[in-house]
C-alpha cells in the first residue's frame, strides 16, 4: 500500500513479544532500509552430524544466534519480490531480541511461562 514503509512477520507463538523489541526493529528496518531480526546468544550447545546421525562437529557458539519474530522489511522489498516474508536472507540486520519473546509451543513452555521462569 501506498505509505507503508515498514513491514513486520510475526510468528504467533511468540505471545510475549515486548514493545522495545518492535520498537528496535521497526527503526533499525527504517534508518538501515534492510531486513532485521531480534536474536539472542545460543546458550545450549549444538551439534553438527551427517545423514547417519552421526556428530561430526561442535559449531562455536559465538558466531551462533536464536532467531526471534517480528523480522522486518522495508515494505519496498516485499512488494518487488526482492525477499520473501518470514525469510531472513543475507545480509539482514541483527537487533538484541528478549527471553520473554520466547516461542510457546509445547506444554513445557507453557510450564515455564506460567511458572514465571521467562
Amino acid at each position: 500500500r501506498p505509505g507503508v514503509r515498514v513491514v513486520l512477520v510475526h510468528d504467533p507463538l511468540r505471545p510475549y513479544v515486548p514493545v522495545d523489541v518492535v520498537d528496535r526493529v521497526v527503526r533499525t528496518v527504517l534508518a538501515d532500509r534492510r531486513p532485521v531480526v531480534p536474536v539472542l546468544p545460543c546458550s545450549d550447545t549444538v551439534k553438527q552430524t551427517d545423514e547417519a546421525g552421526v556428530v561430526i562437529d561442535t559449531p562455536d557458539r559465538a558466531w551462533l544466534r536464536v532467531v526471534q519474530t517480528p523480522i522486518g522489511y522495508p515494505a519496498e522489498m516485499i512488494s518487488s519480490g526482492a525477499v520473501v516474508a518470514g525469510e531472513v536472507p543475507a545480509g539482514a540486520v541483527l537487533v538484541t531480541g528478549d527471553p520473554k519473546a520466547r516461542r510457546v509451543a509445547s506444554a513445557v513452555d507453557l510450564v515455564m511461562i506460567d511458572g514465571g521462569l521467562t
